[in-house]
């Protein structure tokens, strides 16, 4: 049986049990990346799953787990060049804002320097909610219980191996915004392509 939290409070504040809290303390931030990346592993294997009927998309992403100022994300974009234009790419993102995998957004990304802009109005018309950046053509928060991993991390790791609530919501998510987004992206990129050349 697990421990409440009180007892475990208890355990750790008896300062014959200092050692062992300094341990915790110390080992905490690498187990728990450890959990979150596992988990972000088998996220990305079936976000890329469940959007199979849209076509040839492959699912990317690069979460740590740790508090780093480095992209934490998943990327969902077309193989190969099809979603392309010139260096910049095109892609349905999952994504962190700031430092470690918190405060996530979900949406369109690759609008920079006006790639796809005309598409703001058709996603947003789409999708329901209106929210853009000189670099998102459309985006939302996520849902404010899965917004932060680090609050919810022994939830995510027990999903490690088993289909929970977080990902049925990140899975059902990408495949909603996939159905209304990925014909209009398409639109976009190739309208983009033939007034840009590249």
């Amino acid at each position: 049986m697990m421990p409440s939290q009180a007892e475990i409070h208890g355990f750790l504040k008896n300062p014959d049990n200092f050692r062992v809290a300094e341990e915790v303390h110390r080992w905490l931030p690498e187990v728990r990346a450890g959990f979150l990346k596992r988990f972000a592993d088998r996220l990305s294997i079936r976000i890329q799953d469940a959007v199979k009927e849209h076509g040839d998309l492959r699912c990317v992403h690069g979460v740590t787990g740790f508090d780093m100022p480095k992209w934490q994300g998943f990327s969902l974009f077309r193989d190969g060049d099809a979603w392309n234009i010139g260096a910049d790419r095109v892609s349905i993102c999952l994504q962190a804002q700031g430092r470690g995998p918190q405060n996530w957004i979900i949406g369109v990304a690759g609008g920079r320097k006006g790639m796809i802009r005309d598409t703001v109005d058709c996603l947003a018309k789409a999708l329901g909610k209106r929210k853009d950046s000189p670099w998102w053509p459309w985006y939302e928060y996520v849902d404010g219980r899965w917004r932060s991993w680090y609050d919810i991390a022994p939830a995510l790791a027990r999903e490690i191996d088993v289909e929970g609530d977080a990902t049925r919501y990140f899975v059902d998510r990408f495949v909603q915004i996939c159905e209304k987004a990925v014909p209009i992206i398409d639109k976009a990129v190739e309208r983009s392509r033939e007034t840009t050349g590249s």
